[in-house]
C-alpha cells in the first residue's frame, strides 16, 4: 500500500515511509549487482531498461524496481537472521524475480508493445540465470521449483477456462505462490524451520492477494477492467472490501510471534485505509 492511503496511525506511518525509502534505495544496489554479471553493456542495458524501470514497452509497468516484495522478504529474513548474513542474497534474489515473473505475466496478457516484444523475452532469459546463482546461494533452487510449477499453473487456467469467481480466486491463490515462495525463501535462507516458512508462505501469499485485488478494482473502476478481474467478478463492493479485510486479519494474525517491528512493517503493507481510497478512486471517476 506504499502509495496508496494508509490506516497506519500517524506516529507509525512516517517510521514506515521512511524505511520504505530506504529500502528504494538500497534495492538500486541490488539491481547494479545483478546487471555487472551480464557480459555485455547491450545486455545489461536492455536488462535494466525493460526490467528496472518503466517504459513504452511494458505500458502498465510503475516504479521500479518493486518495493513490497522487497519489504517482506526483508523482515522475514531478518526475523529469523538479525545479523543479515545473507539478506544482499535474499533481496538481490526478490527483485530479480518478481521483474522476472512480472514481465513474463505481461507477455502472457498482451500487455507487451507489439514490436518491443522480443526484446521483453529476451530480458526475461537473461534475469533467469541471474535469479538461478541467487537460488543457489541460498541453497533453496529445489523449493523454489516446487512453487513456481503451482505459480504458472494461474495463467495457463486463465489461458483455457471461462472467468467466474471461484475460478478468480483459485487463480489468485496460485499466483499468490509468488509472494508466499519470496516470503518461504526469506524464512529458508535465515535458518527457520518447515513451520516458520509455512507461516512465510502464509503471510506472503496473503499480502499479494490484497495487493493484487486492490489493483484489480482500481482499473475496474476505471473501466480498464480484463475479463479476470476482482470487481468484474465479484457479487458487488461489498465482496471486495470483505476479502480486502480478511486478508489484512490473516497477516495480522500470522505475524503475531514476530517481532513487533517487523510486524508493524509487514502489516504495513495491508494497512489500506479504505474509505480515503474510495473516495479518491470516485474523485478521478469525476
Amino acid at each position: 500500500m506504499l502509495h496508496r492511503p494508509s490506516a497506519i496511525p500517524d506516529e507509525g506511518r512516517e517510521a514506515f515511509e521512511s524505511h520504505a525509502t530506504d529500502i528504494r534505495k538500497r534495492l538500486l544496489d541490488q539491481v547494479e549487482e545483478l546487471l555487472t554479471e551480464l557480459d555485455s553493456s547491450a545486455a545489461g542495458g536492455l536488462v535494466y531498461e525493460l526490467a528496472f524501470k518503466p517504459g513504452e514497452a511494458l505500458p502498465k509497468r510503475t516504479e521500479r524496481p518493486k518495493i513490497d516484495s522487497a519489504l517482506l522478504a526483508e523482515q522475514v529474513y531478518l526475523q529469523h537472521d538479525p545479523d543479515g548474513r545473507r539478506l544482499d542474497t535474499v533481496l538481490e534474489f526478490t527483485v530479480a524475480g518478481q521483474e522476472y515473473f512480472d514481465m513474463l505475466d505481461d507477455l502472457v496478457d498482451g500487455d507487451v508493445r507489439e514490436d518491443r516484444r522480443g526484446e521483453v523475452v529476451l530480458a526475461t532469459q537473461l534475469l533467469l540465470p541471474l535469479l538461478v546463482r541467487r537460488l543457489d546461494r541460498l541453497d533453496a533452487t529445489e523449493y523454489w521449483c516446487d512453487e513456481t510449477t503451482r505459480l504458472l499453473e494461474a495463467p495457463l487456467e486463465e489461458l483455457r477456462a471461462e472467468p467466474t469467481a471461484a475460478a478468480y480466486r483459485e487463480g489468485l491463490q496460485a499466483q499468490a505462490s509468488l509472494y508466499g515462495a519470496t516470503a518461504g525463501i526469506a524464512a529458508l535462507a535465515g535458518g527457520g524451520d518447515e513451520a516458520a516458512v509455512e507461516r512465510a508462505e502464509g503471510i506472503g501469499a496473503a499480502i499479494y492477494q490484497h495487493t493484487q485485488v486492490v489493483l484489480d478494482y482500481e482499473q475496474f473502476l476505471a473501466g480498464h477492467a480484463e475479463r479476470w478481474n476482482a470487481g468484474a467478478l465479484f457479487d458487488d463492493e461489498a465482496a471486495v472490501l470483505a476479502f480486502l479485510r480478511d486478508r489484512r486479519e490473516t497477516v495480522s494474525r500470522l505475524v503475531e510471534p514476530y517481532d513487533d517491528t517487523r510486524a508493524n512493517r509487514l502489516e504495513g503493507l495491508v494497512a489500506l485505509d479504505v474509505d480515503a481510497w474510495l473516495d479518491g478512486l470516485d474523485e478521478r471517476k469525476t
